[in-house]
């Protein structure tokens, strides 16, 4: 469904204040420079000549980004803006933005680009250095209104195989009341379908069953091929490819170190 003309007008003055936000704070002070550093991946390769401060991390739903995205922060001090998180911020502040998202996201909408813009110029007009995005940008149109603003230095993408991540999402099991997450094979519940510290039951989501986790990894495919061939042009893409998230953490981790710390 295409954006009313108010939406789309309220998002371009909120992106204008932004802007200006950004030029007065400034996104990209002075960087700790580097030799010209080059890391391959698979058949990526990124070409870095200062240390990268806008990142970007890419995922499929249940690739384990939230866990990588911790062990980054913790790693090297980078803040992870989640696409959720700003929303949130945005409605819990009770800015212009973000009560036209609450309404949109009430009535069940995905929020329309022009308004996402906004937000995440927002949030990054208040993050410190360095930081990385996480659930935005999700096309090439929000790719080029971002990179008008910051380029972004970086991309960790996590590449687990679709069977892999059936495999996970169709045998995980949740505590509705506390959002409590088992695995059937991995990290079974002491009692078969019933929550350890509770006893009650618990359940397996609907989007988690085979068939339709099946059909979001082809609409996350069929989205997110061009945004990946994007920022494979700019040689600042690396895909770490794996089924398990500690195999591929420590490759993201040493290509991270090559770039943040290369004398250590």
């Amino acid at each position: 469904r295409r954006p009313s003309l108010s939406i789309m007008s309220l998002a371009q003055g909120f992106r204008e204040v932004c802007r200006q936000r950004l030029r007065v704070a400034g996104l990209a002070p002075a960087a700790q420079r580097l030799a010209s550093t080059a890391v391959s991946e698979g058949k990526d390769t990124a070409v870095l000549t200062e240390a990268p401060s806008h990142l970007l991390l890419m995922g499929a739903p249940g690739s384990g980004k939230g866990t990588f995205a911790k062990r980054i922060a913790r790693d090297f001090g980078v803040t992870i803006l989640g696409s959720g998180d700003m929303i949130r911020d945005e409605i819990r502040q009770k800015t212009s933005v973000g009560l036209e998202a609450q309404k949109i996201v009430e009535a069940g909408d995905l929020v329309p680009s022009e308004l996402m813009n906004g937000l995440v110029l927002s949030s990054l007009s208040k993050t410190p250095l360095p930081w990385m995005l996480d659930g935005y940008p999700r096309t090439v149109d929000q790719a080029d209104e971002l990179e008008k603003h910051a380029k972004i230095h970086l991309v960790v993408n996590i590449d687990v195989p679709f069977d892999e991540i059936i495999s996970r999402l169709s045998e995980r099991l949740v505590h509705p009341a506390s959002g409590r997450i088992y695995n059937k094979t991995f990290n079974p519940p002491k009692v078969e379908w019933f929550d350890d510290e509770t006893g009650e039951p618990l359940v397996q989501r609907d989007d988690d069953k085979a068939e339709v986790v099946q059909a979001r990894l082809q609409n996350y495919k069929d989205v997110t091929e061009s945004l990946l061939e994007f920022y494979r042009e700019r040689n600042c893409l690396l895909s770490f490819h794996g089924r398990a998230t500690n195999e591929i953490y420590p490759r993201v981790q040493a290509a991270l170190q090559q770039f943040f710390n290369p004398d250590a």
